[in-house]
Parts: structure tokens; C-alpha cells; sequence
């Protein structure tokens, strides 16, 4: 025999039912009730509350509360199951993307491999972009007539001031391997910019 519970809002008696704030309602009612967050619960997740002038259900009736991460989730997953939108994103682990913890991230550039990993390196060519717009004038590189040619020479001119001068660079004081990255950046960013 399948359990029937008796709606404490319109008395109807349903066998899916939803337990809201010690109270149990059917799924019509569950739609239409206005929701408002509760003091968090033992478990840390804030239980839905209804204002119904009913009052609680008896004991006998009540089900483990329905909190509102689970309703979040649930809508989530009616109104994106098949979205286009999430088309092609995947969670690394194999997580369903509706389910908590999910992170569609599968595949996309990985920032803190290049930010972190290369600091010190990145700061350096800090170094070179700030005496450079010291020196000429903020963004002026993007408007130097055949830059990419002319940021291509100077690349290749500090690598081999490297290996005849040494590391530092006379002029800025900072390093040849810090111009030459400069510069190949510089150079890279035009190529991409052309193509766009």
C-alpha cells in the first residue's frame, strides 16, 4: 500500500509530498507557496519556512525537512536539464553539473598555471612595461608603425645582448630575458589582434 499524506495547507490527500518547516504539503502547494529562509539547520543548510496560519503537522506525519539548496538544485536541473547554453562544459570528475560541488570546467585554460607558476618571470616583464611607458608613454607600443617587425628585432637583439653584455640590460638595469619576453609578448599580442 502506497503512504498517503494529507496536504496541511489545502487538505488534499497526495502521495508526493514536501515537507516544509515541520509541515507537509503536496506538490501543487509546494509551487505556489512564497519561501523565506530559516535559521540554518544542524547540518548547516537553511530549511524553507511557509507562513501557514494551519500550524504543524503531528509528529507522526512529518518527513526529513526540504532545505533550500535542494529546491535551488532541483529547479536547476527542470529549467537547465537540456540546455544549450552548458552544451560541451563538463565537470573534471565526472560530476553532474546540477549536483552540488559541480564545476563546468573540464578543458578550459588553466590561468594560475602561467600567473603562479611563472611570478617572478611576469613581474619582471612588469618591470620592463613600466619603464618602457616611463620612457615613451603608456599603451604607445600599440601604435608604433610595423610593430610587430620592429618588437621581433628588438626580441632578437636583446637575446643576443644577453650573450655578449651579460644578463642586465645597460640602459634599464633590468634583465635581457625580461626585454626579450617583453617583446615577444608584445609581438604576439599584435599577431593575435591582426587576426581578430
Amino acid at each position: 500500500m502506497t503512504a498517503k499524506w494529507i496536504c496541511s495547507r489545502c487538505k488534499a490527500a497526495t502521495v508526493d509530498a514536501w515537507c516544509i518547516d515541520t509541515k507537509t504539503v503536496c506538490e501543487a502547494c509546494f509551487e505556489s507557496l512564497k519561501f523565506a529562509p530559516a535559521p540554518p539547520a544542524k547540518n548547516g543548510e537553511v530549511l524553507l519556512t511557509v507562513d501557514d496560519p494551519d500550524g504543524p503537522l503531528d509528529e507522526d506525519e512529518v518527513f526529513e525537512p526540504y532545505t533550500a539548496t535542494q529546491l535551488l538544485k532541483d529547479r536547476a536541473a527542470d529549467k537547465f536539464k537540456n540546455a544549450e547554453h552548458f552544451k560541451g562544459e563538463s565537470d573534471p570528475n565526472g560530476i553532474d553539473q546540477h549536483a552540488l560541488g559541480a564545476k563546468l570546467d573540464a578543458g578550459k585554460l588553466k590561468a594560475a598555471l602561467v600567473m603562479g607558476d611563472f611570478a617572478r618571470a611576469l613581474t619582471e616583464v612588469i618591470r620592463v612595461g613600466t619603464f618602457g611607458a616611463n620612457k615613451y608613454t603608456d599603451h604607445g607600443w600599440l601604435h608604433v608603425d610595423d610593430g610587430f617587425n620592429r618588437y621581433t628585432d628588438a626580441m632578437q637583439r636583446h637575446y643576443l645582448k644577453e650573450i655578449t653584455e651579460g644578463p642586465l640590460d645597460q640602459d634599464s638595469g633590468i634583465t635581457h630575458a625580461g626585454h626579450l619576453a617583453w617583446n615577444a609578448l608584445a609581438r604576439l599580442e599584435l599577431m593575435l589582434r591582426e587576426k581578430s
